[in-house]
């Protein structure tokens, strides 16, 4: 009877870890619960909500809202970031972050409103290795929507408040070449984009003549003025030699 009791003692404590254990971890549960709506108020479906641990990073839960933008997060007490997105057209992405801390228990009811993040892009523009200042800066997508700005005279430019998405970027500025680049600009990103100037060529049409640029117009002009002045000297020269000839039978004339 007496190792009865004694095996009892020793077994009891290892019997009752798994009830406390379960007793626990349902005890140190917290809800993060809400909507997703856009910026018209309207309730959004398939938005991926995240709450991941600030302060323990080990820590991650993950939802898609339904079809009335409804969530709910069961997670362990602590600070989170809780981050909803979802993708919107012409490759947009429609972001919120939010800080939020949970204890023991808690309920939280969080209502989310999705915003677009918009990009940013700068660089330096440069000729020669140089900083080049006044050099107008265009992005702009299918739509012809666009945003413009100048280099300063560090040769430096930024545009801010882009929506994200795929756009072509021109570089112009009188004398030099114009320069195109495409790229995809990501939401709550800054794109760094420096560009190499360089000097451009006189059009065709520039020139005095049609169809010739201006070095080649003052090449033909100078060539035909040798051919005309040579040619002159030519006439010239013969005039002078038929001269005496002349002179001789005018006197004839004279005396007859």
């Amino acid at each position: 009877m007496a190792a009865i009791i004694i095996l009892g003692i020793f077994l009891a404590p290892i019997i009752a870890l798994p009830v406390v254990g379960a007793v626990d971890e349902t005890a140190n549960m917290a809800t993060i619960q809400g909507e997703v709506n856009d910026a018209d108020g309207v309730k959004l479906p398939n938005v991926k909500v995240i709450a991941e641990g600030t302060t323990n990073k080990s820590l991650s839960y993950e939802k898609i809202t339904d079809k009335n933008g409804n969530f709910n997060l069961n997670v362990q007490p602590g600070e989170y970031l809780i981050h909803a997105e979802k993708a919107g057209g012409v490759g947009s992405v429609y972001y919120h972050i939010e800080d939020i801390e949970v204890k023991d228990g808690d309920n939280k009811t969080l209502h989310i409103t999705l915003q677009e993040h918009p990009s940013s892009i700068g660089g330096v523009v440069s000729f020669n290795g140089a900083p080049l200042s006044d050099v107008s800066v265009r992005v702009s997508d299918d739509t012809d929507q666009s945003w413009v700005a100048t280099s300063s005279r560090d040769g430096k430019y930024t545009i801010s408040n882009i929506p994200s998405g795929r756009y072509t970027i021109e570089f112009s500025k009188k004398g030099y070449e114009t320069k195109e680049r495409s790229l995809e600009l990501l939401p709550m990103g800054y794109t760094n984009l420096d560009v190499e100037m360089e000097r451009s060529r006189l059009p065709v049409s520039n020139g005095f003549i049609p169809g010739y640029d201006l070095a080649h117009s003052f090449m033909i002009i100078g060539l035909g003025l040798a051919i005309t002045t040579l040619v002159v000297a030519l006439l010239i020269q013969h005039w002078v030699r038929k001269r005496p000839e002349q002179l001789s039978e005018d006197e004839e004339e004279l005396e007859a």
